[in-house]
């Protein structure tokens, strides 16, 4: 093996040359980061299964499509996110990002639904590098992380524009808080707001009738001591009793659905979970960069282990050889004997 180092030097440079190839072109990226806590209000148990719902969500396509399909203003420049990505990629990669979309390419519409067949197929393939890493893309995709026990779920972003980074991350954050309130906790809003205008609903029936109710109680004090004997005050008073019980029945009503608003509002307060942010990305953010002088002692290192590895064999198949030659030599002689 001694003999051989120069076959480690030559099968060094290969693997050199290669990731210096790979690793060069790689410009600078700023990653964005967001750590949140999430907490509810009750039990530890049903802690971790928001959480677990909440992850869930997060990790959601939808989360993303949201966010690319939002305004948001870069370089004093309001745009839809996903016209700001296009364009940061094209500038920054122009070789291999234009051969998928064309170049200056840019969203008008804000729904899927009404994209064409080709801004579909735009659209898709946008959101595909930006939900999962994509061949000849070291950036421009979200990680989500998360620690259901503990409740805390990490937001990552990382793309070659610092301004896109911490843009992306502001609107990743506001688009999951919305849907999440929006897909898990809709049905219990729609249920309190009913409640609430049924609330109001008895409550103006009730201020009406209470108004109504002092009025002819006014009118009967006045007419009692007037001592008027044209108004039949008997009669008078039996239609004053009558709507002070149904200004009672109106105020009981009203204090029943309060009550019940005052427990819905409770019960969804305890659903809606606590979100602190325990770290956010600012800026000005670090670059990063892969080494390119790593990468290619990496690149060394991996093919001169490969050249060790077929030395190895090399020798053990002639040291093989070389017992079979010996034994084939001495055959003869053993049978002369």
């Amino acid at each position: 093996l001694l003999g051989s180092w120069y076959l480690l030097v030559l099968a060094m440079i290969p693997g050199a040359c290669y990731n210096y190839k790979k690793f060069s072109g790689i410009l600078p990226t700023y990653n964005a980061k967001t750590t949140l806590l999430i907490k509810t209000q009750e039990v530890a148990k049903e802690n971790l299964v928001t959480t677990q719902i909440f992850s869930e969500v997060a990790n959601s396509r939808q989360v993303i499509e949201n966010a690319l399909l939002r305004s948001v203003t870069i370089y004093e420049v309001e745009d839809l996110l996903i016209n700001h990505y296009i364009q940061t990629y094209q500038s920054t990669y122009p070789k291999t990002f234009n051969t998928y979309i064309p170049l200056g390419y840019r969203f008008d519409k804000t729904q899927p639904e009404d994209f064409s067949r080709e801004e579909l197929q735009y659209f898709d393939f946008i959101l595909d590098k930006v939900t999962m890493p994509l061949r000849d893309f070291s950036d421009g995709f979200v990680t989500i992380s998360n620690k259901d026990k503990l409740g805390f779920i990490n937001l990552n972003i990382s793309t070659p524009s610092q301004e896109l980074s911490l843009a992306f991350m502001e609107i990743l954050f506001t688009t999951l808080k919305d849907l999440y309130n929006k897909s898990i906790i809709h049905a219990d809003r729609i249920a309190l707001d009913g409640l609430r205008v049924k609330r109001d609903s008895v409550k103006r029936l009730f201020d009406k009738s209470f108004t109504t109710l002092l009025s002819r109680r006014d009118y009967f004090e006045k007419k009692l001591k007037a001592r008027d004997t044209t108004v039949d005050l008997s009669r008078l008073a039996k239609r004053i009793q009558k709507r002070e019980m149904n200004t009672e029945l109106l105020k009981n009503e009203y204090l029943g659905y309060t009550k019940r608003v005052k427990d819905a509002e409770v019960d969804l307060s305890n659903k809606i979970p606590l979100i602190y942010i325990t770290e956010q990305s600012r800026w000005p953010l670090e670059p990063y960069q892969p080494s390119v002088k790593y990468a290619m002692f990496k690149g060394a290192f991996y093919g001169a282990f490969l050249m060790v590895i077929l030395l190895v064999m090399r020798q053990i198949y002639r040291d093989i050889l070389t017992e079979s030659e010996v034994e084939s030599l001495l055959e003869p002689s053993a049978s002369e004997l």
